[in-house]
């Protein structure tokens, strides 16, 4: 799919528990300009979810509909643990309507999106904002935390995802060849989403 004009996405991605939700919520008033790309699942909305927020939550005909119509840049299909089962579910990445855009998505979709970009979609510019903790513990101690405080925990699907986190993502060394001055520690989430602020405008200041 082309685009005709220019285009610029900032991909958040990090590894479970290492705040990516809370960095975006805390960015989001200080960037207007910029378009959150919400991403479209077939999982069962959580509670506190709301459509079109964090998801926008389709059933699986609509969502292979989208398939279909070429509405996404990457999906995907989990096997994941839902009510104690194992289930599949689907995530699917929009393509940018704005000109600016930043989304949260899984490391192998950013690849997947980058690779497209080189290849298919003509146009846009990626950037990573890759979010991490001091350490594994750290990121698995936050997982298990948050979970704990929802109604019914599923604290299956935490191991899952914690497990597969650290097959999926490249290894200490790797990200810093990959990501460089894209990585960013997320200790305090202040200092944090300070940093990524600086780092998008000069981002935007360097295509300008």
């Amino acid at each position: 799919m082309e685009h005709s004009d220019e285009k610029i996405i900032f991909c958040i991605i990090g590894k479970m528990g290492s705040g990516k939700d809370s960095v975006l919520r805390k960015l989001k008033p200080d960037i207007p300009e910029i378009s959150t790309i919400v991403p479209v699942t077939t999982r069962e909305k959580r509670p506190g979810e709301k459509d079109g927020i964090e998801y926008i939550f389709v059933d699986d005909n609509e969502f292979d509909k989208m398939v279909m119509d070429k509405k996404f840049m990457e999906h995907r299909k989990y096997n994941v643990m839902q009510n104690g089962k194992k289930a599949i579910t689907q995530y699917g990445y929009p393509y940018p309507n704005d000109k600016v855009s930043i989304v949260i998505c899984p490391y192998l979709v950013y690849k997947a999106i980058s690779s497209n970009i080189l290849n298919e979609i003509k146009n846009v510019k990626i950037f990573p904002i890759y979010i991490k903790t001091a350490s594994e513990d750290e990121a698995l101690y936050r997982a298990i935390n948050r979970e704990a405080k929802k109604p019914v925990p599923n604290f299956r699907e935490v191991a899952r995802r914690f497990v597969s986190d650290l097959s999926d993502f490249p290894s200490e060394s790797e990200a810093k060849m990959e990501f460089g001055d894209s990585i960013f520690i997320n200790y305090d989430l202040n200092k944090t989403v300070d940093e990524i602020l600086h780092y998008i405008d000069e981002k935007l200041e360097n295509i300008e």
